[in-house]
């Protein structure tokens, strides 16, 4: 990806559908608007600030580690219960990287498989959102979204980065803002955000990806510690698709979903562009609902027929 495209676009000048309180579910396009989500100006500290680096443009993904890659967790198939099985679209890359096609063809075979989908658009992807998820009762959660897992300083008189270790944080639209979530700024489960793009075939000494100069807007990522002590609700055996940016590359955020009650997570190693993420998600969801592969077989279908990212040699992984 080139670097104008690693620069997010504000939400406000996002020109899409736009979603305003409950999610759009397919066949029932109606909204209720509700307030905004919580905005602000960024503190007054100057100087070197903690943030989450995103090594380049992603999407969400989770991983789970039961080092075990025998984990076979076949999704709940419809009419397996009385209830209809629902799924969820989190689309917060939608706001740098839209893409309806893939939108509408996921609904549609969502759909054709029995599944009710609910859509969220950028707009409604805030902190309040993934603590409610857990009690949503979905079985396939699919989170299109920047991602990052690195954790690090970046000095805003020069933009330079200074990447200091390794957490996986998923990237919501809330602008960050000191007075809001302060409980959750305390204890770390959710940090400071920006977009960043990586730097194709250069590492840093930990082996990530080196990153260029951020964008300057910050939003709240979620962190392990989030899914683990702010989350309400169990998954009770949900599949999630956490297809942005290094989702996978530690067992931080993978264990934290699997311990909150996921049955498979499913993300990349390292950094993705969305263009092959896109591609890996249809496969993904094609084989997992509609040829009701498991979670490993699921990703060795994608890997055989996208491969790795062609710039940053990312791959899938299935925990």
């Amino acid at each position: 990806m080139g670097a104008a495209r690693a620069m997010l676009t504000p939400p406000a000048a996002v020109a899409r559908r736009k979603v305003w309180g409950m999610p759009r579910r397919r066949g029932r396009p109606s909204w209720t608007r509700t307030g905004a989500s919580q905005g602000g100006a960024p503190g007054a500290r100057r100087g070197w600030r903690r943030i989450a680096v995103l090594a380049g443009l992603a999407l969400v993904a989770g991983v789970a580690v039961v080092g075990a890659a025998a984990v076979v967790v076949p999704l709940l198939r419809p009419g397996a219960g009385s209830d209809v099985p629902r799924a969820a679209i989190i689309d917060q890359l939608a706001v740098t990287n839209a893409n309806e096609q893939l939108i509408q063809s996921t609904e549609t075979m969502l759909t054709q498989a029995g599944y009710r989908v609910d859509y969220y658009g950028p707009e409604r992807i805030d902190v309040d959102l993934f603590a409610r998820l857990p009690k949503l009762g979905y079985k396939i959660i699919l989170v299109r979204s920047h991602s990052s897992g690195l954790t690090g300083t970046v000095n805003d008189a020069t933009g330079s980065v200074n990447a200091t270790g390794s957490l996986t944080s998923l990237f919501t639209n809330e602008r960050y803002t000191v007075a809001a979530h302060v409980p959750e700024q305390r204890d770390r489960s959710v940090d400071v955000v920006r977009l960043a793009q990586a730097v194709p075939g250069v590492r840093t000494a930990s082996g990530a990806n080196a990153v260029a100069a951020p964008a300057t807007t910050r939003y709240f990522g979620i962190t392990p510690a989030f899914v683990s002590r702010r989350m309400r609700g169990q998954f009770d055996g949900a599949t999630v698709l956490l297809m942005g940016c290094e989702t996978m590359r530690t067992a931080d955020m993978a264990n934290a979903f699997r311990a909150r009650g996921a049955a498979a997570v499913i993300g990349w190693d390292g950094p993705v562009t969305p263009e092959h993420t896109d591609a890996a998600t249809t496969v993904l969801l094609r084989a997992l609902v509609a040829g009701g592969a498991s979670a490993p077989g699921a990703v060795s279908q994608a890997m055989q027929q996208v491969g790795r990212d062609r710039i940053y040699g990312a791959s899938l992984v299935a925990g």
